[in-house]
């Protein structure tokens, strides 16, 4: 679970942004009876800036 292996950051708070990452395809689901997710290779990009936030939009 994100909220338990990341410090600082509350299960409500993952809960809350998940789907708007779902939406920007930074994260995807990896099981729906489970609740995983997993970061995407989009994700990936986003993270050390090889993606510009620009690019979320589309």
């Amino acid at each position: 679970m994100i909220s338990h292996n990341v410090d600082g950051v509350s299960h409500p708070t993952v809960n809350r942004r998940l789907p708007i990452l779902d939406e920007h395809g930074l994260v995807e689901k990896t099981s729906e009876k489970r609740g995983y997710n997993r970061i995407t290779e989009r994700g990936r990009a986003y993270l050390p800036g090889d993606l510009d936030a620009d690019d979320l939009e589309e």
